[in-house]
């Protein structure tokens, strides 16, 4: 079964008195860990503020899981799963996803027709193979932003580089 589990509310989530420990944890470390957490460490910059993504999380809950997925790919708080246990057994590992941590809740989708949509691509199982293509939604209309308008030429670039 292809499977997407989508975080809730990610960012509003994050659990800060955990965050805390974590980060104290690493400065009781060596400073050759911390040279390492530093250099292969995943960073990203939002609202203004830099972030450092963790997969400790992840890596707890499929540690612990009683059956684990296939595949486990996470992009961000979307994550692409091949499950091949079950739908019973898909409910439960949701459940053992959101059991984890009380503010980092999933929902989940399940394939249809043989096809799951993850992000901008539309999945699709073809016996023990699959296949992809682009994905738009039902709402799409092809239309983007009128060469006249105020965005920067950099934006108006990027898209026409996107569609070629």
């Amino acid at each position: 079964m292809l499977i997407s589990f989508d975080v809730v509310s990610l960012f509003t989530k994050v659990p800060v008195d955990e965050s805390i420990e974590l980060v104290a944890e690493l400065f009781e470390e060596s400073t050759t860990n911390l040279f390492k957490a530093c250099l292969k460490g995943s960073y990203f910059l939002w609202n203004g503020d830099y972030y450092e993504q963790k997969e400790e999380f992840e890596e707890t809950v499929l540690s612990t899981a009683p059956l684990k997925p296939t595949i486990w790919y996470r992009y961000v708080d979307d994550t692409f799963v091949l499950w091949r246990h079950g739908r019973k057994n898909l409910d439960i590992f949701l459940d053992h996803l959101n059991k984890q941590q009380p503010d980092i809740q999933f929902t989940m989708e399940v394939e249809q027709n043989h096809q799951l949509a993850f992000l901008d691509v539309l999945v699709s199982r073809l016996g023990n193979r699959l296949d992809h293509k682009v994905y738009r939604k039902a709402t799409h209309t092809d239309r983007y932003i009128h060469k006249l308008s105020n965005h920067h030429p950099s934006q108006k670039h990027g898209i026409i580089k996107t569609l070629s």
